[in-house]
């Protein structure tokens, strides 16, 4: 499938499509992945945190809410490194315009990137977004060793 890449964790190869409810609002987890991504801070992230604690059953929502808190923490850490570097060279004028076209595409990836997973989430499938995902696998297998 386009989209999928294959992960070196093997428990987390291949997640079995979303199936079930939560415990906690008692969603499908289809919905309960998808909400997880929506790109409306600060719910996504309460919603992702609710999900990781409360689905211990569900390998798939698990994934998907680590995936969606970890997506938010990068672009959270590059809109603030943007944002510092823009205070520090605020009184060069040809940079400050730059700096806004790189925080605007910054965001249009952020956007995209959680509605790519939404859509895939609200198909029962996990889409692995690429370098987020190897920051979730790696948390994953060393939360497991």
């Amino acid at each position: 499938m386009s989209g999928m890449r294959p992960s070196n964790d093997k428990s987390y190869d291949n997640l079995p499509d979303i199936q079930g409810k939560t415990r906690f609002l008692d969603l499908d987890y289809r919905l309960a992945a998808t909400l997880a991504y929506v790109p409306l801070f600060p719910a996504n992230v309460v919603l992702a945190l609710l999900w990781v604690v409360s689905e211990q059953n569900s390998k798939a929502l698990r994934y998907n809410s680590l995936q969606s808190l970890a997506l938010s923490a990068v672009f959270l850490a590059l809109s603030l490194v943007i944002g510092l570097v823009s205070l520090v060279l605020m009184f060069i004028p040809f940079l400050l315009p730059l700096l806004h076209a790189t925080s605007i595409v910054c965001f249009i990836t952020y956007v995209a990137f959680s509605a790519i997973a939404m859509k895939q989430a609200h198909e029962g499938k996990v889409y692995k977004i690429p370098f987020v995902s190897d920051l979730v696998d790696q948390y994953i297998r060393n939360a497991e060793s």
